[in-house]
């Protein structure tokens, strides 16, 4: 594997500032080169930079001198963040040809590609191959930058030593840390062939799982004294295996070789022992505790309930194992038995203060219920930042937090208040373990830990696998083997299935608890469920039908490579169009009044509330809908609820309790921020007005009114798209409640499990074979000339001369201008430039479509017209001079209004966010769509920084009278608030509205 191309972290750290590596490391893992390749002592790269529709072409060289040179879209004077981005995608594309190795090589691999990219390593101290070195990674990937020490051992074994985590579970002996130290090392010929002066004893982690004498190692060398051998030959065989007892035995040899030189032992060792004391301390402990919770029937000190018998368990298996996962099913009291089993290690063990961590909207709830159950009082973490601190000092056992503040506070909880438990409600938040909110959940130094999660598995295997690293991370080892496992894949590692199923629950069985209802069945009434498939109307069927066609077409670029982010955004808006047109027209139009699915709700509403007396909880995953069905209620004359993202958390409980108690309120409405923690057994119907892709979703909402305490018999209905794409999502979420059931249910016999073939990108492809979609690659390569007939790309840009386009005639311009303007009319946003040459008009768009094609077939023009997509642009103009667009000239086109268009794009993904009731990634996507709006009016070529947008406002914007003084103030508040994660859902609305009134566009939203 060789090429001038082939830099790591330290050659390029050597070309460009640390900003740039940094900046260029984050777009190539965000998968924005689009392609990349060596031609001709050259690469050739497409990078999707700031502007989402035109990635910068970008081509690099070697100069006579040997130094590397580029040319970018961009103008960077220098090597850019798209040089690097496209050089790591490079090195890595050659690496990737050489990894069809096993599980254990890959995962090594992987972490050398990481040491060499990501990491920069210095020697610190001792021998300058054998000492200690320090690491830290350029971008960490806990999201909180560390720096590790490294202990180097050995040039060739694998039993160096880092402080890091990864590296005390992944089971490699090795990590991206200490490969960095190497490679720095491999780069100086007079240090490779050192070996190690002193002995050193040192863990074996191909065996650090397993408590037996072999983890302990010691690595003789040859001039080693005598006196030490025969001191060390106690201890150790032949073998270098550790032979003693432990650990009475390690602690004497310890105290031996207190204070001499002549040996190293690892800072492995010591944390390795530690961790083997306090485990056979913990086992002896573990079972007292069950003796004592068990013998108390049900009747624990402290605690204002009787437990049922498998409650009693659940609480003596907590406080026993003190780091646990309880997975019971919805309903049957999980919190009150971490509450039960924090008040028994508050009276016998050394917990004095606890942490809860749950979403917003469960922060009184857990203080209702402590003060219920245990008398106990409890700080609720709100507010300000200054008002938190002084709430943090408060002389009280329990604090609740949520998610969100949890990043803000993070080493204020670990400094000051220093809680001894946390308890994790609704765990799986944190089932993606790449998220900041999963990154400071495992920083959180607690010795107990309780796990609360209904659905510790909602989707994959993974995310069982991030709640059980806060548990406990060696229970499921390190994710490499894990994913080797009990993963079936193919030869591009694409999950195919699950295997190995009963391996797993053997592992899980220790930390996992997992009880369903059929162990309270005769204290529940039955559950019944059915489906009502509905027809779509017309409208709904249309705009339905071209979202999905609009995914199909990125679906069939992702199977080539992988989507760029803006490629990303757009398959789930398209994704999100399609589920939201088969709720109602409207969701999507804005305009379309009613729906199949709300007439049938006018039924239904009558049926269970004025015929039978009936309460009813509606879900929707989507705000509007929801503000339909409010709508639908009061016509009906129906007292109701409505729940959402918009309502305080503070007054929800209201909400709740006047559906629970007011015989007039026949109706709870909620978006999907309902669908944890209320308790609504007052209602007997559970109607879902759409299908959420996770069937933990789905349970949630049902699991709110089939519960502990319900007395009748619970209808579930589910409302279903006929011949729909959220009828093929039922199909899937199916499949994953298949694997769930195998896994975390107790008597589940399955060992391995298939996923369906039906997976997302086969449910688009499949649906939208129907439409007649051509294949995009056979688009891209052709061009249609006004009558339709196929040409090459020279024959349709240089056909003849019919009529001219240039050469100053006035009332060609005219013509010209009103063929250009007709074709805005209809293509409308797609059309992204206008080329002319002397003979004809080239229509750049975003995207080929079969629509766009045949408008421009039909197109009543004596002047030719073809039409291309950017990419096959970019191809042309790297022809130069020899290309057939080569001279045309670019139209003024001052009406197309780019920018704007851009924010009109980005202001529309905002609102299916809000839409949903989401907050996260709002703000984000508000002040890209600022920062378009800005540079629009500023008339810049190029998108303003984000970064520099508020400083062009005032010294600029206000004195070009660009903007007043009142949208300054807009604009600036909008940035100034960026970086917030916590932002009220009206505060984000008003936000929405304001910027829609200043692009004069309210009306297209």
């Amino acid at each position: 594997m060789s090429s001038l191309f082939l830099y790591d972290t330290e050659a390029l750290s050597q070309l460009v500032p640390d900003n740039i590596y940094k900046q260029g490391l984050v777009y190539f893992r965000q998968d924005r080169v689009i392609d990349v390749y060596e031609q001709n002592r050259k690469l050739i790269a497409q990078v999707e930079g700031s502007k989402d529709d035109f990635p910068y072409d970008l081509e690099l060289s070697v100069n006579k001198h040997n130094r590397l040179v580029a040319e970018c879209d961009c103008h960077h004077s220098e090597i850019c963040k798209h040089a690097v981005a496209a050089l790591l995608s490079f090195t890595d594309e050659l690496q990737q040809q050489d990894t069809h190795g096993s599980a254990l090589e890959n995962a090594i691999k992987d972490r050398v590609k990481k040491g060499q990219t990501e990491v920069k390593a210095k020697h610190v101290s001792g021998h300058p191959v054998f000492g200690n070195w320090q690491a830290s990674s350029l971008i960490s990937s806990t999201h909180w930058q560390q720096t590790y020490q490294i202990q180097i051992r050995s040039l060739t074994d694998r039993i160096n030593y880092c402080s890091c985590p990864d590296h005390a579970n992944n089971q490699l002996g090795t990590c991206k840390h200490i490969e960095a130290a190497l490679h720095t090392i491999s780069k100086k010929p007079a240090l490779k062939s050192q070996q190690p002066q002193t002995p050193f004893i040192y863990i074996d982690t191909e065996s650090n799982t397993k408590i037996n004498h072999s983890n302990i190692k010691l690595q003789r060398t040859a001039n080693q004294g005598s006196h030490l051998s025969k001191l060390l030959d106690a201890y150790f065989n032949r073998e270098g295996e550790f032979i003693g007892e432990l650990p009475t035995d390690y602690f004497k040899l310890s105290d031996l070789l207190f204070g001499r030189d002549e040996i190293s032992v690892g800072p492995d060792v010591k944390i390795w022992v530690e961790a083997l004391v306090s485990n056979q301390a913990h086992q002896v402990k573990a079972q007292q505790i069950v003796n004592q919770i068990k013998l108390s029937g049900g009747q624990l000190p402290g605690v204002k309930a009787t437990l049922y018998p498998y409650q009693v368990d659940g609480v003596a298996f907590l406080a026993a194992n003190g780091r646990a996962l309880l997975a019971d099913d919805m309903g049957l009291g999980k919190t009150l038995q971490a509450i039960a089993a924090t008040t028994w290690l508050m009276q016998h063990s050394a917990v004095k203060r606890t942490l809860i961590i749950c979403p917003a909207s469960l922060k009184f709830q857990w203080a209702r219920e402590i003060e219920k159950f245990t008398g106990l009082k409890t700080q609720i973490i709100q507010g300000n930042a200054e008002k938190r601190q002084a709430q943090y000092r408060q002389d009280k056992p329990f604090f609740v937090i949520n998610y969100e503040l949890l990043l803000r506070d993070l080493t204020t909880i670990n400094e000051q208040l220093a809680p001894d438990l946390m308890i994790l409600d609704e765990a799986q938040r944190i089932k993606n373990w790449r998220t900041k909110i999963a990154s400071a959940v495992k920083l959180i130094q607690t010795d107990y830990a309780f796990v609360l999660s209904g659905t510790p598995l909602e989707n994959r295997l993974q995310d069982l696998y991030s709640l059980m690293q806060v548990v406990n991370p060696k229970t499921l080892g390190p994710l490499w083997r894990y994913m080797s496992d009990f993963h079936i894949c193919d030869d591009k590692g694409k999950v195919l299935g699950y295997r190995n199923l009963t391996e797993l629950r053997t592992r899980l069985e220790p930390v996992m608890l997992r009880r369903n209802r059929s162990i309270v069945s005769d204290q529940l009434p039955s559950r019944i469920t059915n489906q009502l498939d509905l027809p779509m109307s017309n409208k709904q069927r249309e705009l339905h039908d071209t979202a999905l066609s609009n995914a199909g077409r990125l679906a069939t670029i992702a199977k080539r490579r992988p989507l760029t982010p803006t490629e990303q955004n757009r398959m789930m808006a398209a994704l999100q169009q399609t589920r939201m047109a088969c709720n109602a027209a409207g969701l999507v139009d804005k305009e379309t009044i009613g729906s199949p699915k709300l007439k049938e709700l006018k039924n239904l509403i009558e049926e269970f509330c004025l015929n039978s007396g009936l309460k009813v909880v509606i879900f929707s995953q989507w705000k509007g809908m929801t503000d339909m069905v409010e709508a639908l209620a009061r016509s009906m004359n129906q007292g109701y609820v409505h729940l959402h993202g918009q309502v305080p958390t503070h007054k929800r409980g209201e909400l709740m309790d006047r559906f629970q108690q007011d015989d007039a309120t026949t109706l709870f409405i909620s978006t999907d921020a309902g669908g944890t923690g209320l308790n609504l057994q007052a209602g007997s119907v559970v109607i879902n007005m759409d299908i959420p892709w996770n069937p933990a979703v789905l349970e949630q909402r049902n699991a709110r009114v089939h519960r502990l305490g319900q007395t009748k018999s619970v209808q579930i209905i589910l409302m279903v798209s006929a011949d729909s794409y959220e009828e093929r999502v039922l199909a899937l979420v199916n499949n994953k409640q298949l694997l769930f059931d195998n896994v975390i249910s107790e008597g589940a016999s399955e060992d391995v499990v298939g996923l369906s073939k039906q997976s997302v990108a086969n449910v688009i492809n499949e649906m939208v074979n129907d439409t007649g979609l051509k294949d995009e690659l056979q688009q891209d390569a052709s061009l249609l000339t006004p009558n339709s007939d196929p040409m090459t790309q020279t024959e349709a840009v240089s056909a003849s001369d019919q009529a001219p386009v240039s050469g100053g005639d006035a009332k060609n311009e005219t013509y010209v201008n009103d063929i250009v303007q007709q074709m805005q009319q209809t293509l409308g946003q797609q059309i992204q430039q206008v080329m002319a040459k002397e003979g004809g008009l080239l229509v750049i768009v975003d995207q080929l479509t079969d629509e766009a094609v045949a408008y421009i077939d039909q197109l009543p023009s004596p002047i030719p017209v073809a039409i291309i997509d950017q990419r096959t642009l970019n191809m042309l103009e790297r022809l130069g001079s020899s290309s057939p667009i080569a001279n045309a000239k670019p139209l003024p086109l001052e009406s197309l209004h780019p920018w704007l268009n851009r924010a009109r794009q980005q202001l529309g993904a905002a609102q299916i966010l809000i839409e949903q009731d989401q907050t996260a990634g709002v703000m984000e996507v508000l002040c890209s769509a600022t920062s378009a709006l800005v540079s629009d009016k500023a008339s810049h070529s190029q998108l303003i920084p984000p970064e520099e947008v508020t400083v062009w406002l005032y010294s600029q914007g206000l004195s070009q009278q660009l903007f007043t003084i009142e949208e300054t103030a807009l604009l600036s508040k909008i940035f100034s608030l960026r970086l917030s994660t916590d932002i009220p859902m009206a505060l984000l609305q008003q936000m929405m509205i304001e910027l829609n009134q200043l692009l004069g566009c309210l009306e297209n939203y």
